[in-house]
């Protein structure tokens, strides 16, 4: 299952970081992984460059694919969003 493929998960295709100047969304190959966190039917992905992205489930099988990724995401700390979105889970 890819993240990009799925039909149970909605997510950013990019990543976005709000400040006092607006919205900057950079591309998802320049945002490198640092940490994530699991809210309830959402995954949050932290990026070293302060921004962030969000993967929600749709369904109760998204929830499980939240799961899926959430047990194997720790191997792409420091991998770009990019490869994230691309990824077999």
């Amino acid at each position: 299952m890819k993240i990009k493929q799925s039909k149970n998960l909605r997510y950013e295709k990019r990543p976005w970081l709000c400040d006092v100047n607006g919205y900057d969304r950079p591309e998802p190959k320049f945002c490198f992984l640092a940490r994530y966190k699991r809210e309830n039917y959402t995954l949050i992905l932290y990026f070293e460059n302060d921004t962030h992205a969000e993967i929600l489930a749709k369904n109760d099988k998204g929830e499980i694919e939240i799961d899926m990724i959430t047990e194997k995401l720790d191997k792409f700390l420091g991998r770009p969003f990019e490869e994230i979105l691309e990824a077999e889970f």
